[in-house]
């Protein structure tokens, strides 16, 4: 699945914003006409037996003036099988009515009211309670907690355990654009607030996979990995906490002007307008050859080159942290 960025806009004002390039910088909407260009350009992945599936992200894709309008056009489609909207939750009773399609899938970030305030959190928390407790789309919906340093994460533990999800999303935070990139350390000072969040979410039986940016093997000690077998925190695959391995593909973003990024974590040097190709494929592998297959070498420390995982098994956590090493 690729991603729309219909919007760079946001209703909120994260610190860690990972789309920090573009969000609020501008008010940057996407037109029917570039909108309905990426959505088919997404679908040259498809083939007769499989249908589409595509992600609307922003900014806050809720906010843009159209979103009634794209969402009815991906609903109305037969060759889309599944839309994911990626969402902070403040505006979802605003366009209800199309959210409650069986097509539609929501990833709801939460902040906690420290991050975004108590209107925004309520409002969230609100829709979050509307969904599954009226309308039963707790299986329609995937929360998702960034951990940076110092997290409050209480809150999402008790959300989850309230609404019996059984599974989480969590993203390790990795430096924003046009922040200084600290590489290995970064996870390393990570690591306390990883391992608080991750203990908690398991002793409440809930279960949680990250995204793309995973906790790197190596920054675990021997007592540590030890703890984490014994929690019941690691695996051998990208739920819990890999231990194997950490690597990514490229994502695709589509931006409003038809400039994808490989991901936003290298999107200050990954632009390239998607109608210079056939199809996605062309694309995936243009990234992998110009980016991923060059910056994965770079290693982050001297110990990587000895290292069984580098570079095919471990990108170090994220790309973007070895750009400058």
């Amino acid at each position: 699945m690729a991603n729309i960025m219909i919007n760079e806009n946001c209703n909120q004002k994260c610190s860690y914003c990972f789309a920090a390039e573009f969000v609020n910088l501008h008010k940057n909407d996407i037109s029917f006409v570039n909108f309905k260009k990426a959505v088919e350009f997404i679908l040259t992945e498809s083939d007769k037996t499989r249908r589409g599936k595509i992600g609307l992200i922003g900014g806050e894709p809720l906010m843009h003036p159209q979103i009634d309008t794209f969402l009815d056009y991906l609903i109305e489609r037969k060759d889309i099988e599944h839309v994911t909207i990626y969402t902070n939750g403040v505006l979802l009773e605003e366009h209800l009515e199309r959210i409650l399609n069986n097509k539609v899938s929501l990833l709801i970030n939460v902040n906690s009211v420290s991050d975004v305030g108590e209107k925004n959190y309520r409002k969230t928390t609100e829709a979050i309670d509307l969904l599954v407790r009226e309308h039963q789309k707790k299986n329609r919906i995937t929360l998702g907690l960034n951990i940076y340093d110092n997290i409050d994460y209480t809150f999402f533990v008790k959300i989850a355990s309230k609404y019996g999800f059984s599974k989480v999303r969590l993203s390790v935070v990795v430096p924003a654009y046009n922040t200084e990139k600290e590489g290995f350390n970064h996870f390393v000072k990570l690591k306390e607030s990883v391992l608080k969040v991750t203990k908690s979410l398991l002793l409440e039986d809930i279960r949680f996979s990250f995204d793309c940016n995973w906790p790197v093997p190596c920054m675990w000690s021997d007592e540590e990995l030890k703890d984490l077998q014994l929690m019941g925190l690691a695996s051998t695959n990208r739920e819990l906490i890999p231990l194997n391995g950490c690597i990514c593909q490229p994502v695709i973003d589509i931006r409003p002007d038809l400039t994808a990024i490989r991901c936003f974590g290298l999107s200050d040097i990954s632009k390239i307008s998607i109608e210079k190709f056939d199809n996605i494929q062309d694309l995936r592998w243009y990234y992998y050859r110009h980016y991923d297959s060059i910056i994965s070498r770079k290693p982050m420390k001297e110990a990587c080159v000895n290292c069984a995982l580098f570079p095919s098994k471990c990108y170090g956590g994220c790309l973007a942290n070895r750009i400058s090493y």
